[in-house]
């Protein structure tokens, strides 16, 4: 996030989400567009203008293998509590103790996702892959050196 404050020179994540980078070389665009979908989910992409205005280019992102959609077994680590995945577990009657990864391997392995009733374990999240990180480093660190090189 610090190289999206630097490109754009503001102090604050919320100026950030409302910002259209102008006459951005293409690699630096993907960064930025990488950065801001990483964890937002799917349905609230709309929110975000820079994603809304870009969104070929972030379905491009897709296609590159540089962004993907998390699974289920994210989704009940992120977004469920203990008490949440122990009230899954009892309604299979499936043992309810263990710490909680015991408990989202035991759902993953004995309940069909398509029988989960949250509404929260079919979020459909977006994050970076590998190749999107490393992506996302390595334009960092051009940026930097960019702006280093004028400086001197």
């Amino acid at each position: 996030m610090l190289f999206l404050k630097k490109l754009f020179n503001i102090s604050n994540s919320e100026d950030l989400s409302n910002s259209q980078p102008d006459d951005l070389p293409k690699e630096s665009l993907d960064a930025v567009l990488l950065q801001m979908a990483n964890k937002v989910l799917r349905e609230e992409m709309a929110n975000y203008p820079i994603l809304k205005e870009n969104g070929k280019k972030v379905s491009q992102l897709f296609e590159k293998g540089y962004l993907r959609i998390s699974t289920v077994e994210e989704n009940l680590k992120r977004e469920f509590l203990l008490p949440e995945l122990k009230e899954i577990l009892r309604d299979n009657d499936l043992k309810v103790s263990g710490k909680k990864d015991d408990l989202i391997d035991r759902i993953v392995s004995n309940i069909n996702p398509n029988n989960l009733k949250s509404p929260k374990s079919k979020l459909e999240r977006i994050l970076l892959t590998a190749n999107g990180k490393e992506f996302v480093f390595l334009e960092n660190e051009r940026f930097n050196k960019e702006k280093d090189s004028t400086k001197n």
